[in-house]
């Protein structure tokens, strides 16, 4: 079992589906991938990726600097549309990059997962998927010894984010280990503002794209076609990179993905 090294700590999320809720294009869920990284290996895993990218170049033909992102690498569309490749060489791709994290000591994930029902839409669902991530920062800071985190993100909700880390900052609550309602935990440890990056642009923001995919796809496996390319399993391959610590022992559900019924 790895140990998520004490000090300051990158978190790197991106989100799949949306907050909707009965119109034509609504996603089942609204999930949050987040990769978890201590800031003094991230120039050595950076290296590593490049590498992993000159791979993928040479045996697919991916430019290094298109943006891998999962519903590409399911469809076959975006930067990879011109490559038409095949269902079984997509696949090895999604599997490549969950394998890169989970054989990458430094490297962690976990994902909230909120499956809709129409309790909560908008600004309701989004609100309460990202506490729920940023419960889960501080109880890990907390645990390693107050370490710093830093929050970097995908472009596109960058003033809602920046309202929910301020007030996570100083408001942040969770429930009580006596079940007696909620305890004040504010979140101490997030410094500065969280960073709000074109995931074009950031190979670990891509990562975190994967993993949001993959747990989605560990609670609503898809159909026959969809497993071709992503198996149900996928999530469980990142095998000790799973920070279990957010979710703790649950007997028969999956490591490190939080879920919201809304």
């Amino acid at each position: 079992m790895r140990n998520l090294d004490p000090g300051h700590l990158l978190s790197y999320i991106d989100e799949s589906g949306d907050t909707g809720f009965g119109k034509q294009q609504s996603s089942t869920t609204y999930t949050l991938g987040c990769v978890v990284i201590n800031s003094a290996h991230w120039g050595g895993v950076l290296d590593e990726f490049v590498e992993f990218r000159r791979r993928l170049k040479s045996k697919f033909k991916i430019p290094m600097r298109s943006e891998l992102k999962a519903n590409y690498v399911l469809r076959g569309t975006g930067t990879l549309k011109h490559l038409n490749l095949s269902p079984g060489e997509r696949s090895l791709i999604f599997r490549s990059h969950v394998k890169f994290v989970a054989e990458n000591p430094y490297l962690h994930v976990f994902a909230v997962v909120a499956t809709k029902s129409g309790r909560l839409t908008g600004s309701q669902l989004f609100d309460e998927s990202w506490v729920r991530l940023f419960q889960r920062l501080e109880r890990t800071s907390d645990a390693l010894g107050a370490s710093t985190v830093q929050l970097v993100h995908d472009h596109g909700e960058d003033e809602s984010i920046r309202k929910l880390a301020r007030w996570s900052r100083r408001r942040l609550t969770a429930g009580s280990q006596t079940g007696s309602g909620l305890i004040a935990r504010p979140f101490k440890n997030l410094v500065e503002d969280p960073v709000s990056r074109d995931s074009q642009a950031s190979y670990f923001i891509q990562m975190a794209d994967f993993a949001a995919y993959a747990a989605y796809r560990r609670l609503h496996p898809g159909t026959e076609k969809v497993q071709q390319i992503v198996p149900q399993d996928s999530w469980d391959l990142y095998g000790d990179a799973l920070l279990s610590r957010v979710t703790g022992v649950r007997l028969g559900e999956p490591k490190a993905i939080v879920t919201l019924q809304a």
